[in-house]
């Protein structure tokens, strides 16, 4: 019978990391139009150097800009992201959450020292990505790129937020509109 079925030591780990690569590409592609020269890349340890400090710091989360052009994004959002072989979008209504929950409570505490709104991306094996972010941020964007065209609010115990497609958030806001608030909050 061998290891079928078992997981192999450091699977979920590569798969992990190849997730955020991936993310890192699209969002450099959502910035510039290209997929080259890269605009954001992995934080060195995934966000573990943030957790060590533990106290205010502007790096936080998976995700940094490695170049100017993409810091506004990263200014604003603290971004983790999660590949998991069984996990949607649906799993926060029907399925045990609790994984669900405690990236999300540990993305809160982290984007909250930082000072940034948290930007959960997920993922199953072969589906979708899909972006979870707070209300707070939701209506913010909101107020200043207008109402996405397809959304869903989530109203659970530990979360109130915002749901939809990274497809149709990074259609729905471009750079420019974290820019814009970048340095409406600065005048402030």
């Amino acid at each position: 019978m061998g290891n079928r079925g078992k997981r192999e030591n450091g699977k979920g780990k590569r798969k992990g990391s190849q997730f955020e690569r991936d993310v890192c590409r699209i969002l450099t592609e959502w910035v510039t139009g290209k997929k080259d020269p890269v605009i954001f890349w992995r934080t060195a340890g995934s966000g573990s150097q943030f957790t060590v400090k533990k106290g205010k710091s502007p790096m936080c989360g998976d995700i940094i800009a490695v170049d100017p052009v993409g810091a506004p994004f990263t200014d604003y959002f603290c971004v983790e992201c999660k590949s998991r072989k069984k996990i949607f979008a649906t799993s926060l209504l029907v399925e045990d959450v609790r994984s669900f929950r405690e990236w999300w409570e540990g993305l809160v505490e982290s984007s909250e020292r930082a000072c940034k709104g948290p930007l959960l991306i997920f993922r199953a094996s072969h589906h979708p990505i899909y972006v979870l972010m707070r209300d707070l941020e939701f209506y913010e964007l909101v107020d200043w790129a207008g109402v996405p065209e397809r959304y869903f609010i989530v109203e659970l115990p530990w979360v109130r937020g915002a749901l939809m497609s990274l497809v149709r958030f990074l259609d729905w806001v471009d750079i420019e509109v974290f820019r814009a608030i970048g340095e409406e909050r600065r005048k402030s």
